[in-house]
């Protein structure tokens, strides 16, 4: 029963040395050691850029803003799509409301 204790001592201090630098079965060694964060860390610059409206409407919101709807515009054969499609808004193209989805 002695020995046997003094196997569960053993087994116990070699889990403890194991735990606290554990053998993943890679041995490496770094050449070059990293530059701690501090020094790689820039701050950071503020641009003075305005964000100017370019002439383009959004079809998106443009469509959905049409409140005052009672009914869909005639519809009309569209070459691209080769279908008919609701006639357009004055000012509005097809590929303007595919790039909504863009």
């Amino acid at each position: 029963m002695e020995k046997l204790q003094e196997a569960v001592k053993e087994i116990n201090s070699l889990h403890r040395v194991y735990s606290s630098s554990p053998i993943f079965g890679v041995d490496y060694e770094m050449e070059e050691k990293p530059q701690p964060l501090e020094e790689l860390t820039i701050e950071q610059v503020l641009d003075d850029v305005e964000i100017e409206p370019d002439e383009q409407t959004d079809a998106y919101a443009a469509y959905f803003a049409d409140g005052n709807k009672q009914q869909d515009r005639e519809p009309v054969f569209s070459e691209e799509l080769g279908l008919a499609v609701e006639k357009l808004k004055e000012g509005f193209t097809l590929q303007g409301l595919w790039e909504v989805m863009g």
